[in-house]
């Protein structure tokens, strides 16, 4: 599983219900699942979308966009960070995926372009 340009958005929707986002794109040689997502510590990450497909197939990147941004892409709403997330800095995120297991990564939190 190769994990790409994983990063966190502080949230510019004003409407209070999520703190930021965390995109990223999956790439794999064998179908898999992402069956979990987790910022920090005590975060909560949910999709925009409850009905989004989270699979991944070979040949066909899956792609998590912010959904701050016009996409079709499905997104994650990260709910429940201690602190905001502030640009410049990391914060560590781990996916969990049903078969290839999980995989941390320390991402960059950058200044939302909306």
């Amino acid at each position: 599983m190769a994990v790409r340009n994983v990063v966190v958005w502080p949230s510019n929707s004003g409407n209070g219900t999520a703190q930021a986002y965390v995109t990223f794109t999956l790439v794999s040689p064998v179908t898999d699942t992402l069956t979990g997502v987790s910022v920090g510590s005590g975060a909560t990450v949910t999709p925009t979308d409850p009905t989004a497909q989270l699979i991944v197939k070979p040949q066909a990147p899956l792609v998590i966009s912010n959904p701050d941004t016009p996409t079709t892409n499905p997104g994650l709403a990260i709910t429940g960070l201690s602190t905001p997330p502030v640009p410049g800095t990391t914060i560590p995120v781990t996916l969990d995926f049903q078969n290839a297991g999980s995989v941390t990564v320390q991402a960059p939190v950058r200044e939302s372009s909306v």
